[in-house]
């Protein structure tokens, strides 16, 4: 029988380290991984199966992606949603003319990394982020989805359209702008702005994004968040 075989070496294979550096095979196709990997043990390199290593580090290393069966080399944003740890929530909010909505960010025990989309179809908006909001446990709860749909995960999360009972007077404004123009047509316009870079909500604390319709008609705001948890959530 045929031993496994992995940058050009067989299993047990014993060599030192600058040699491996210097003669391995580094070939290898996009869509399969090598069964064996190379571990340092003092100055020598020892071939040993994934599963080895997974059960002796007691599951710490990822070894493959269960899909392309790959060594796991995914940005983090896209290895939390192959592991079912990453949601999203798209949704259009109708606002009447300068009429204001607020959306509730509540969160769990779980940090969230958290990145949003906010845009407006008829014409200019404003809006501002709060941080340490009161609210009450009312309002339109939103569907919140898993990026993984074959994940049963489920967020901590939870966000509310409307609800009552807000209170900004011990909060933090953490954001605030304004896209689009107001007035009448055809001079007034929609808009939309993204957070590029993600940021890190508290643990336990309610978050408030506040949205002001600037024209006196009825505008249509696309809201959409998407986010991971890290911590020990979903183990």
């Amino acid at each position: 029988m045929a031993r496994s075989r992995s940058h050009g070496l067989l299993k047990d294979d014993v060599l030192r380290y600058k040699k491996y550096l210097d003669e391995t095979n580094g070939e290898r196709s996009p869509d399969t991984a090598p069964t064996l990997i190379p571990v340092l043990d003092g100055e020598n390199v020892v071939l040993k199966s994934f599963e080895e290593i997974l059960q002796n580090n007691k599951q710490l290393l990822e070894a493959q992606d269960e899909f392309s069966n790959s060594i796991s080399t995914l940005d983090i944003e896209h290895w939390y949603i192959h592991r079912g740890k990453s949601f999203f929530n798209g949704t259009v909010v109708q606002v009447a003319g300068n009429g204001t909505f607020d959306w509730v960010v509540e969160v769990g025990d779980c940090p969230i990394h958290l990145i949003f989309r906010i845009g407006a179809t008829e014409s200019g908006i404003s809006f501002v982020t709060y941080e340490d909001v009161e609210a009450n446990a009312d309002g339109t709860l939103q569907g919140l989805i898993n990026h993984k749909r074959l994940s049963n995960n489920e967020t901590e999360v939870k966000m509310r359209l409307r609800p009552t009972g807000v209170n900004i007077a011990n909060a933090t404004v953490i954001r605030q702008d304004r896209i689009g123009r107001a007035g009448s047509a055809p001079v007034r316009q929609g808009g939309s702005t993204e957070r590029e870079n993600e940021v890190i909500f508290k643990p336990n604390t309610k978050y408030l994004l506040r949205v002001t319709n600037l024209s006196n008609d009825t505008n249509y705001v696309r809201m959409f968040h998407t986010w991971y948890e890290n911590g020990e959530c979903h183990q």
